[in-house]
C-alpha cells in the first residue's frame, strides 16, 4: 500500500544508470480460513476511500461536462473537455483498458485481486497474445506502447503498476507453468508463513486510533509530488557499502547455485532497493522531515 502511494513519486539511484521504482509484485500464501484477505482490505483502505472519493468527483464533474456538451451540441458554447476518472485500484480488466487508466493516473495504479489465480487465468482472455510479457515488461517501469485495430495507439512513458492478492497453496504449480522461463515467476514476492494455524476468536476489539493513524501515514505519502523532476534519492556511503557487500556475497551463491535460485535472487537484488524505497518513505509519512537518502 506504501508503494503504490509512492508511485512515480520517487525512485532510488546506486549508480548513474541504475534506478528503480518501488514496484512491487506480492502473493500472500495460505490454506482458506487462514485469515488471509480481511488483513489485506484493512491495508487497502485508505487507498480504497481515496478512489470513493475520487469517483464522487468524477461522477459530479461529468455530469457538468455531459450538461455543456448538450448545450454546445446545440451551438451555444465550446465542446468542453472530457473528465478523466483518477481510478487507483483495478480488480478486473482487459490490457487496453488497463493502459488508458494508466495514462489517466501518471502517479501509477494498484492491481488488487483477492485471489490471484483468477487474474493469472484471464491471461488472453480478450485477444490473443502475450498478456504475460506484457506485466513482465511493466515490473520494470519502463514506457509501454500498446498498439490495437481499431483503436488509437496508447504510449505510456512512465509505467506503474503494483499487484497484491492471495493465493491458496494448492494453486502454486498452476501459478507457476510456464512462466519461469519468461522470467514472469522471479518477480513475484510470496509471503507463505511457515506457521499455518487457524486464528481462533476472540473478543477484542481493534482501537479505532490505528485505521485512522494508517489512513494519515499514507495520505502524507500521497503528499510527494509527481513532475517531470521527480525526487531521486541515493544511499548513504554507509548504506552503499553495506548493499555491496550483500549483493556480492548473493552473486557467490548464484555462482555456485544447484537449486535454480539464481534467476529469482537476480530479482531480490532489486527488490532490496524497492524496500528501501518504501521504508525511507514510510518514515516520512510517520513524521519525517523530508525525504533526503536511504539510510544505513
Amino acid at each position: 500500500v506504501a508503494s503504490i502511494a509512492i508511485g512515480n513519486s520517487l525512485e532510488v539511484q546506486f549508480k548513474n544508470n541504475w534506478r528503480d521504482k518501488a514496484i512491487l509484485y506480492m502473493a500472500l500464501v495460505g490454506k482458506p480460513g487462514t485469515n488471509k484477505s480481511a488483513p489485506l482490505k484493512f491495508a487497502m483502505t485508505p487507498i480504497d476511500e481515496r478512489d470513493a472519493r475520487e469517483m464522487l468527483k468524477f461522477r459530479e464533474e461529468y455530469t457538468k461536462y455531459d450538461a455543456a456538451m448538450k448545450t454546445a451540441l446545440r451551438g451555444r458554447g465550446e465542446i468542453p473537455v472530457e473528465p478523466k476518472c483518477r481510478q487507483t485500484v483495478m480488480t478486473d480488466f482487459t490490457t487496453e483498458v488497463l493502459m488508458r487508466t494508466l495514462s489517466a493516473n501518471p502517479r501509477g495504479i494498484a492491481v488488487y485481486v483477492d485471489e490471484l489465480m483468477g487474474f493469472i487465468r484471464n491471461f488472453n482472455k480478450y485477444r490473443a497474445g502475450n498478456d504475460e510479457q506484457v506485466w513482465t515488461q511493466i515490473y520494470n517501469g519502463y514506457s509501454l506502447v500498446v498498439n490495437r485495430i481499431n483503436c488509437q495507439p496508447i504510449n505510456i512513458t512512465d509505467t506503474f503498476v503494483g499487484i497484491i492478492g492471495t493465493l491458496q497453496p494448492g494453486m502454486l504449480p498452476e501459478f507457476a507453468k510456464g512462466k519461469k522461463e519468461s522470467g514472469f515467476l522471479d518477480r513475484w514476492l510470496f509471503s507463505y508463513p511457515e506457521i499455518k494455524h487457524y486464528p481462533r476468536l476472540n473478543m477484542e476489539e481493534l482501537d479505532p486510533a490505528v485505521p485512522r493513524r494508517w489512513s494519515e501515514i499514507i495520505e502524507r505519502i500521497y503528499t510527494l509530488p509527481i513532475d517531470e523532476q521527480r525526487r531521486v534519492i541515493r544511499l548513504t556511503d554507509d548504506a552503499a557499502r553495506i548493499y555491496l557487500d550483500w549483493y556480492n556475497s548473493l552473486a557467490d551463491l548464484k555462482d555456485h547455485d544447484r537449486y535454480g535460485m539464481a534467476e529469482a535472487a537476480t530479482k531480490m537484488e532489486r527488490y532490496c532497493m524497492r524496500f528501501s524505497i518504501i521504508l525511507e518513505a514510510l518514515k516520512y509519512g510517520c513524521g519525517q522531515d523530508e525525504i533526503k537518502e536511504v539510510s544505513a
